[in-house]
């Protein structure tokens, strides 16, 4: 895989998982804890 299909991949990657996590959000869903980072209520 070269290097600039990887990046693409990537940004495509990041896109969609910004994409699903704000969906997630408006659907009121909660966020699971990553890390031990968690959103503030």
């Amino acid at each position: 895989m070269n290097k600039n299909k990887k990046k693409l991949q990537q940004n495509e990657l990041r896109s969609i998982l910004k994409d699903w996590i704000l969906l997630g959000l408006q659907l009121r869903h909660t966020l699971p804890v990553i890390d031990n980072i968690q959103r503030l209520k």
